[in-house]
């Protein structure tokens, strides 16, 4: 069996123009091992796209590869995050939106 992190975005809001476009406050509950929440993230991203195009992302934990992929096809233009990268998938999603140039910050004053 695979093992699961427990670390996962449970809060999200995505601000462009100075608006919440999109806020998420709900843990869902998965169909399936491989279902996360970063998943369903993605989802919602990948289906959002002209409304979100070049916003900024806030999350209360470190995003995902997952989410990273999310947010780069999104067009993201900056994912600002709670909490630190602790996992391994952690690490390489913040190394890829920074190859992609999509702009990170951890601020652990976000309160979501």
């Amino acid at each position: 069996p695979k093992k699961r992190c427990e670390c996962m975005v449970n809060r999200a809001v995505i601000v462009k123009d100075e608006y919440i476009v999109y806020a998420s406050s709900n843990k869902l509950v998965p169909d399936n091992d491989d279902f996360t929440y970063s998943a369903a993230l993605a989802a919602f991203v990948r289906a959002r796209k002209q409304d979100i195009i070049h916003g900024v992302m806030f999350v209360d934990d470190a995003i995902s590869l997952n989410g990273a992929q999310a947010v780069a096809d999104a067009e993201l233009s900056k994912v600002i995050y709670a909490k630190p990268a602790q996992t391994m998938d952690q690490v390489a999603a913040l190394q890829l939106m920074e190859q992609l140039g999509i702009e990170t910050k951890y601020n652990p004053n976000i309160n979501l």
